[in-house]
């Protein structure tokens, strides 16, 4: 009895033995499976015609033009928010696309009024993770209506004397293009006058002018026009008169210097670097045919506590005035003096610069 209990007890043992390693590797499979972490689905958004470009177009009528969409994720697409950029409309939107699927988004863009190179597009805001917006441009190309070659009048000389400038103008319809009635808001010194030139449709304007005082003026002229979607026609108008000696800039603003005090006691009291003097540069060009020779330049009323060196940038046309401030020779108080250039010119034997420069003492604590 003894002895058949005592055989009974390594099977038992190996029963046991076979639960604790069941248990243990039903135990394990699921920490197993826990590691391992699901990939996540995400949408990619792909645009197949990015950069796709329109045209030339004649200027008039809106254009269509679809974005083709393309989700190249594992999850579906969504177009949260869509941005309609100036001049541009969106007819249809496919604003939720499948993974694997194309859709698109159909813009009518603006013509009209537009220029030869109009921006255009949409900006979209998907649903994927960073970077989730998109800026969609479209090139697009433009033929106006009605050309002008340049776009402006611009008219440049030097006072006193005839300055002259032109423009072509010309119609890219089927219709020849008759300009009328012309009006503008230029000063009477600046005259125009505008007549047919070449083929027919075409039109040469030419602005002139002989302005007795230097500056820039800014006009407009306007022609009425036969084209229905076109009535008028505005050209812009700069003219500029320049001195026949000019002198830049007008005036020299060293603002507010401090005098340093001496680093140690053997420095002198009046020593200073040469970088702490302010420095400025004056340029002085001639604006018409000719030579000019500069005499001499000085600061008149403080010829001790100012350097000046003049060199020639272009002979007998561009000279450059380099002007340091002497610190160290000037009291603690304000100035304003004069630059004075003296030149060859028979109408600008003498320029002038105002100079303004504020010295102040240094503070300095001791210990």
């Amino acid at each position: 009895m003894i002895e058949k209990r005592i055989s009974t007890i390594p099977t038992r043992l190996q029963t046991v033995a076979c639960i604790f390693l069941l248990l243990a590797a039903v135990s394990v499979a699921p920490a197993a499976d826990k590691g391992e972490k699901p990939s996540k689905k995400v949408p990619l958004l792909v645009i197949v015609n990015q950069g796709a470009r329109i045209g030339p177009v004649l200027e008039g009528e809106p254009v269509r033009h679809t974005v083709r969409l393309a989700n190249h994720g594992t999850a579906p697409l969504e177009i949260v928010r869509m941005r309609i950029w100036k001049g541009s409309r969106v007819i249809h939107a496919d604003r939720k696309i499948v993974p694997g699927a194309e859709g698109g988004v159909e813009l009518e863009l603006k013509t009209l009024g537009a220029g030869p190179r109009p921006l255009r597009g949409v900006t979209l805001l998907t649903n994927e993770n960073k970077p989730n917006v998109h800026r969609i441009a479209v090139d697009l190309r433009v033929t106006p209506q009605i050309q002008t070659t340049p776009d402006r009048v611009d008219v440049s000389g030097v006072v006193g004397c005839q300055m002259r400038g032109e423009i072509r103008i010309h119609g890219n319809l089927e219709l020849p293009l008759q300009l009328s009635t012309p009006e503008s808001d230029l000063p009477p010194d600046i005259a125009y006058d505008y007549k047919p030139a070449g083929a027919p449709g075409e039109y040469c304007l030419t602005v002139q002018s002989r302005r007795e005082t230097a500056g820039v003026v800014r006009g407009r002229i306007r022609f009425r026009t036969n084209y229905p979607k076109k009535p008028f026609l505005t050209v812009p108008v700069m003219a500029r008169s320049l001195p026949a000696v000019q002198v830049v800039p007008k005036r020299i603003d060293f603002g507010t210097v401090t005098k340093r005090e001496p680093a140690t006691r053997s420095e002198a009291p009046n020593s200073r670097q040469e970088g702490d003097n302010p420095k400025a540069n004056v340029f002085v060009r001639l604006n018409q045919e000719g030579s000019l020779t500069i005499e001499k330049a000085e600061v008149t009323d403080l010829p001790d506590g100012f350097e000046i060196r003049v060199n020639s940038i272009e002979s007998g046309r561009l000279y450059r005035a380099d002007i340091t401030a002497r610190i160290d020779r000037l009291s603690a108080k304000e100035y304003s003096a004069v630059l004075k250039i003296r030149t060859d010119h028979p109408l600008h034997p003498e320029l002038r610069v105002p100079v303004i420069l504020t010295v102040k003492e240094s503070f300095r604590k001791e210990n």
